[in-house]
């Protein structure tokens, strides 16, 4: 995300679907959204307009009402009401859809020291979808991607060791190759694959995939794992060689905080859970570290948290409601906290 601020407005441009995350959670109901959209010319009730007319580019802005991202999905829309724009069109409803290349300003009336975190975070991003994940056995192959906010799993292809499709395939090559294909759409700029899985399926695609010529200029690695699917990336992200690789990654990020809450909680150390464990925490100077689950922005609770937190330099993360660390923070009440000394309970 690059962006661009000036007195009262941020002008943001949008690089890939991780920024499409990042400004959800930055965006909250009544800001005024300033983009160029596609429009015909006459009012919506003219019974007249034919419907061949062409949409031309128009600037407004829009107050917004709605929010609404699905996980993984490749844009934003949001929807509002037109307050700046061609006169004829003032007052009228109007969706914004966001995807990758788009430009936008936005105006708050205040933004929170949350907002403004996640906005420096976004801007600073060093590692943009960080990895392409093949988890396979003999059987099944899914290939996934690393995304900010967690794993998308992009395809899911079957070798037809059995049933009906072992007929129609001839060799184990022609499963490789199949992964090959998908791993080559959407490999792009991104540098790491890394393959995971039980048994020897798993080195006998890494020595397939280094000999293809399409990804000569790729890092290609493997890990041995129990399973073949998207708990084995997460398990490859607890391990040594994973921490190293995506070091710099959010979810690697995710995972080592809640891995160290974990750790605490398990020997009823120095941990809180639960908005009022927590602000007990804050108010007693105790914490270090707050984790917050993106369920619960934007809240009121969230803000005094937020505020407590800066009065103690106490750090604040946000863990993403689509990754497996945030929803195991949302059943801890979607607020933990590791902290800097033990409590009494």
């Amino acid at each position: 995300m690059k962006t661009k601020r000036g007195d009262s407005q941020i002008s943001i441009w949008i690089d890939d679907a991780d920024d499409l995350w990042y400004l959800k959670n930055i965006l909250t109901v009544g800001d005024l959204v300033t983009m160029r959209v596609m429009r015909r010319p006459e009012k919506r009730e003219d019974a007249l307009r034919s419907k061949e007319e062409k949409r031309v580019p128009v600037t407004v802005t829009v107050r917004v009402e709605s929010i609404e991202f699905q996980e993984f999905s490749s844009r934003l829309k949001l929807l509002g009401i037109i307050t700046e724009g061609p006169e004829n069109i003032v007052g009228e409803h109007q969706s914004l859809i966001i995807s990758s290349g788009d430009d936008l300003k936005i105006q708050k009336d205040s933004w929170s020291r949350i907002q403004l975190s996640l906005l420096r975070e976004a801007e600073n991003r060093s590692l943009k979808n960080g990895g392409i994940f093949v988890a396979l056995d003999d059987e099944n192959a899914e290939i996934m991607v690393m995304r900010s906010y967690g794993i998308q799993v992009l395809a899911t292809i079957r070798s037809g060791r059995s049933g009906k499709l072992y007929e129609s395939r001839n060799t184990e090559k022609d499963y490789f190759n199949e992964i090959a294909d998908s791993i080559s759409k959407i490999s792009g700029e991104i540098q790491l694959i890394t393959i995971i899985g039980p048994g020897f399926t798993r080195e006998k695609l890494l020595d397939f995939l280094k000999a293809d010529v399409r990804f000569t200029d790729k890092i290609i690695k493997s890990y041995p794992a129990n399973r073949a699917d998207e708990v084995a990336v997460y398990e490859y992200l607890h391990s040594e060689d994973g921490m190293k690789s995506f070091a710099e990654a959010r979810l690697s990020r995710e995972n080592e905080l809640l891995s160290k809450f974990m750790a605490e909680l398990s020997r009823d150390g120095m941990y809180a859970y639960g908005f009022d464990d927590v602000m007990n925490a804050l108010r007693m100077g105790a914490v270090d570290t707050v984790i917050i689950a993106e369920s619960k922005l934007p809240a009121e609770e969230t803000d005094q948290i937020s505020r407590e937190a800066k009065s103690i330099s106490a750090r604040v993360y946000i863990f993403s409601s689509s990754s497996e660390p945030g929803k195991i923070v949302e059943k801890f009440g979607g607020y933990c906290a590791i902290l800097r000394y033990k409590i009494a309970r």
